[in-house]
Formats: structure tokens, C-alpha cells, sequence
């Protein structure tokens, strides 16, 4: 899976605390060493089947009162280059809390375990992860139960790991409260959209934790990737009753995905935040809708109506905005009364009317009453480019339409552009008079306008 730039898990599990101080590679099955009674961290690598069963009754049998960090992962390497191969299929390890009475940060990466509950009220830090994708999977029911016992953890990590299937269910799952978890500080779950939505459907999880929401799509990206992953019900992210910002990134600094996120400033000393992304799976085929073109921007952003309800006083957008129109935008800023400021970056290199639509959207009367859209801006910021001379007469229309909807004036305006024409002190004068009947402060920034020939 892509994961150059995770915004959340360290060098294998985010409890920075943990150094293995015993690392088995390769367990002998027949003459077992025992781990030792002292030991705090443990790293387990099995290789083939026998490994795998005679680790399990190892650790079944042997008591580590002292163990606190423990990691098994398993995999297959071939002989000729040593590379990891796939496994035909993950072991599914025991852990009881008698074994392990003070086990507080557990990781699994292609192999299962099975867990009693007190085990599971001791964990703090757990990580669960098949490197590829795999058909033996956890069922997502035991992922809840597991979650619904550990009342003591801070971190969770979770990918391409939970079987979503149904199909052996004889009754309908739980949705589990992590309401009362008042360590929970972040939770990540990559896979299919479709499988992260699921999983964030059946939990509910409080407004101070930190959520990353990870979809791996295969080819096309597309805006239902973004849907599947909150669907239409976001009352279990509580987070989303104090979302202040949103923010919707595609540029080259976010190679590995494209990222929606939803931040909250509400009651929190640091803010927290709810990231939707989406990553590609490498592919040897090249494939040209994977192009930053601004057809996934402009359907990102069209996505807003999933945080309709959120309290949203800022919104900033970056990426191509090819396609972004006039009408796109006007529907987009009706959604957030409240909003206060809209930074917009522009980042292609194409001839654009991007400026302008963004510009006119701001003098579009609300669907939901008579008054303007954005009622109560007071900062408005563009970097990009810009052609044409058409800004002077844009602004003036805006503040026209607005004037008369009855909106007020903004506090500030800063707009940076890169022109195709030649910037001359009377556009100049003309854009700043322009401005400051639109906002009080003014600041206008030309770079490299090009000669006239």
C-alpha cells in the first residue's frame, strides 16, 4: 500500500516508547527457547506453518509478567533472494491476559490472534495490519467486541484487515460507544471505502480523538469513494458537531492522496481532526484520470453537503480548479452560512476563469432566503493566475449583488496572481479602488506579469 506520508502511525505502532529488546526471527518449532520472565518487548517473526504452531503453544504456555509490548509478523521469504513472498494464509494466534497481565501495546501484521476481555482492558496501543490484500480476515464483530472492551486504549491502527461480510451473522452488529474512552486520542483504518465506511458506521467516536479514513481504490478515483467512506449518517463522528474547517487538498505536496478534512478548534487545546483520503493502489498501467485535472477537485468539492450540518466559519480549498464554475461555488458557500474566511489556491498552469467564478459565486443570492451567500464573510483569499483584465469589472458586479442582498462589507481581501498581461499602474489603480469597496484591507500581489511584445 502507498504509504509515504501517514499522518499517524510510527516506526510500527505510535507508542514511541516501545524498543524490542528480544527479536526472534526464526523460532526453532523443535527446541523452543524460552522469551524469558524479565522481558517488556518482545518481536516475533515466524516463517512457515510449524513456526507459527509451536510459537502459539509457546506463547500459550510460557507466563511474561513483564511483557508490555509485543509484535508478531508473519510472512513467507523466498530462499533465493530473500524477498517477502505471500503468505498462503495468516496464522491466528491465542493471547490470554493470564499470560500477558500487563500487555499494553499489541501488533499483528499478516496474522491474526484471538483475544480474551482481559486482555483487551489492558491495551493502550493496538495495531492490525495485513500488508496485502487477504481473504482471512477479522470479522468486523470481533473487532467491536475487542474495541468494546479495551477501556484503557489511546491508539488504534487498522488496515486492509476486517471482513465486512455478513453472510455467517445471526444477528445484527452493535454500534459501540468509544464515547467514555478519554484517552482515545487517534484511531486510523485504511482499506476499501466501502469496508472504512462500514467500520466507521458501527462505531461512535468522541469529538476529542483524531480519525484518519483511508480509501485504497484500484484505478479511478472518484467522488463516491469520498461517500462511501462517511456515508450519508455522520452522527457517530462527533467531531462533526464542532467542525469549524474544512479543508480540501489535491496538490503535488499530497502525492500519496487526495484529502478532505474536517478540523474542530472547539474545546480542545490542539485541533482535532477528521481526515477523509483517498490513495491509489500502484498500478503498472498508466492511468491518466489519476492526473491532478480538477475533475476530482471539483467533485471533492462537491462533497460538501456531507458536513452540511458542521458549524464551518473557514473553508480552503487547493488544487486544480479547471473545472470549478461560478455555480459550483455558489452552491458550495450556501452550505456554511457561518463562514468566515475561504482561502482558494489555483494550482494550474492553464488559461482559467477560475478567479473570476470564485469572485461572482460571492455575489450569488442564497437558495435559502433572499439575502447572499456567505452573509457574514470577512476574508477571502486567491493565489493562482489570472488572464484577462476582467477583475475590476468581476469585484465590482460582486460587490454590487452583495450590497443589495444585504451583506456586509469584508475585513480583508488578499489576492496573489501571476497574469498573462503586461500590469500596468492604471489596472493597477483601478483594481485597488475596485477592491476597497469590497473589503477594508487590501492586498494585492502581481508577480511576473509578462512583457507586451
Amino acid at each position: 500500500m502507498p504509504r509515504q506520508n501517514l499522518k499517524f502511525h510510527g516506526a510500527w505502532v505510535p507508542d514511541k516508547s516501545f524498543r524490542a529488546e528480544k527479536v526472534i526471527q526464526t523460532p526453532e518449532p523443535s527446541n523452543p527457547v524460552p522469551f524469558g520472565g524479565t522481558v517488556k518487548s518482545l518481536c516475533v517473526f515466524p516463517k512457515d506453518a510449524d513456526i507459527h504452531v509451536a510459537l502459539d503453544r509457546q506463547l500459550a504456555q510460557e507466563i511474561m509478567p513483564h511483557l508490555a509490548h509485543l509484535r508478531i509478523e508473519s510472512g513467507k521469504y523466498s530462499a533465493s533472494t530473500g524477498e517477502r513472498v505471500r503468505s498462503p494464509g495468516p496464522y491466528t494466534y491465542t493471547l490470554r491476559a493470564a499470560a500477558f497481565p500487563v500487555l499494553h501495546t499489541l501488533m499483528l501484521r499478516d496474522t491474526l490472534a484471538t483475544l480474551d476481555t482481559p486482555l483487551c482492558r489492558h491495551l493502550r496501543f493496538l495495531h492490525l495490519e495485513h500488508q496485502e490484500k487477504d481473504t482471512h480476515r477479522l470479522p468486523l464483530g470481533r473487532l467491536l467486541d475487542i474495541l468494546d472492551a479495551a477501556i484503557l486504549l489511546e491508539e488504534l491502527y487498522v488496515e486492509n484487515y476486517i471482513d465486512i461480510s455478513t453472510s455467517a451473522l445471526t444477528h445484527p452488529l452493535p454500534v459501540v460507544s468509544l464515547e467514555h474512552r478519554t484517552r482515545l486520542k487517534r484511531v486510523w483504518f485504511g482499506d476499501e471505502p466501502r469496508i472504512v465506511g462500514k467500520i466507521l458506521s458501527h462505531l461512535i467516536i468522541p469529538r476529542r480523538t483524531n480519525v484518519i479514513a483511508v480509501g485504497y481504490v484500484d484505478e479511478r478515483p472518484e467522488v463516491g469513494d469520498f461517500r462511501a467512506m462517511l456515508r450519508s449518517n455522520t452522527s457517530n463522528l462527533q467531531i462533526m458537531r464542532t467542525t469549524t474547517e474544512i479543508r480540501i487538498r489535491d496538490t503535488e505536496d499530497d502525492a500519496c492522496g487526495r484529502v478532505i478534512s474536517a478540523i474542530s478548534q472547539y474545546g480542545n487545546p490542539e485541533n482535532v481532526a477528521f481526515d477523509m483520503e483517498l490513495q491509489r493502489i500502484p498500478s503498472s498501467r498508466y492511468d491518466p484520470t489519476w492526473e491532478r485535472d480538477g475533475k476530482l477537485l471539483r467533485s471533492m468539492v462537491e462533497t460538501l453537503g456531507l458536513f452540511q450540518s458542521c458549524p464551518v466559519y473557514t473553508l480552503k480549498v487547493a488544487g486544480n480548479l479547471k473545472y470549478a464554475t461560478e455555480k459550483m461555488w455558489a452552491a458550495a458557500f450556501d452550505r456554511f452560512p457561518d463562514l468566515e474566511a475561504i482561502e482558494v489556491e489555483d494550482i494550474q498552469a492553464e488559461r482559467t476563469d477560475s478567479l473570476y467564478a470564485l469572485i461572482a459565486a460571492l455575489g450569488s443570492q442564497s437558495a435559502m432566503g433572499e439575502g447572499a451567500v456567505c452573509p457574514r464573510l470577512a476574508s477571502l483569499s486567491f493565489k493562482g493566475r489570472m488572464y484577462g483584465v476582467q477583475l475590476a469589472a468581476v469585484v465590482f458586479g460582486c460587490v454590487a449583488q452583495r450590497t443589495r442582498h444585504g451583506a456586509r462589507r469584508l475585513r480583508k481581501v488578499k489576492i496573489s496572481v501571476i497574469p498573462d498581461i503586461a500590469w500596468n499602474e492604471a489596472t493597477d489603480s483601478l483594481c485597488r479602488q475596485v477592491l476597497g469597496d469590497f473589503a477594508a484591507v487590501v492586498d494585492l500581489e502581481i508577480s511576473r506579469a509578462p512583457a507586451r511584445n
